[in-house]
């Protein structure tokens, strides 16, 4: 996060033939103010691939209140519920699929 409070992204994919990567941001639509909370998680296990299958790799989280709750990031996918009661939410997913891009 940069001073005024927009997200940099920078995601990288990397296997046994090299390196990609893809860098964009996002404008900040809450801004940066004391009265949000913000949490984030990432996914740190290995986790089974499967064709088609969403997989959440971070969640950062922003809300007004007393505090908040960090589960590891697929739990949000698995049951979304979790974060309604939240004022902003990046969730960074991904999907795999066997088919040949062209």
């Amino acid at each position: 996060m940069d001073k005024e409070g927009n997200y940099n992204w920078k995601i990288v994919f990397q296997d046994e033939n090299g390196k990609s990567s893809y860098s964009f941001n996002t404008e900040s639509q809450y801004g940066i103010s004391s009265e949000y909370s913000q949490g984030s998680t990432k996914l740190a296990e290995k986790i089974d691939v499967e064709n088609g299958k969403e997989i959440v790799l971070s969640a950062t989280i922003l809300g007004k209140g007393d505090g908040m709750v960090i589960y590891n990031p697929q739990q949000y996918l698995e049951d979304p519920t979790r974060l309604e009661k939240y004022d902003f939410v990046y969730l960074l997913k991904c999907k795999f699929s066997d088919k040949t891009a062209h």
